[in-house]
């Protein structure tokens, strides 16, 4: 399974996801604070996540990937965001 994190912040739902998915899975964890991801990568290493459990910097809006996940968490993520009730618009 995989799963990604958004506003990861330090890590914490991040670590509780990879506990689920265990070893096979993995887990990527998405924030635009470079200090608090540096502390949940230290984090994750030292719970030896091993590759499990990754992070990115990056504004949510920026975030482009072609991987495919599934599941999405995010804890407390549309707080911090510009308009949360904003809807994208269609191309």
């Amino acid at each position: 399974m995989s799963v990604l994190d958004l506003g990861s912040g330090m890590g914490d739902v991040s670590m509780l996801a990879a506990g689920i998915v265990g070893p096979r899975g993995r887990v990527l964890g998405i924030d635009r604070d470079p200090a608090a991801t540096e502390k949940a990568r230290r984090r994750a290493r030292n719970e030896a996540f091993d590759g499990s459990l990754d992070f990115e910097v990056t504004e949510l809006d920026d975030f482009d990937t072609t991987e495919r996940f599934d599941a999405v968490v995010g804890r407390y993520v549309l707080l911090y965001q510009k308009d949360p009730a904003d809807k994208p618009t269609e191309s």
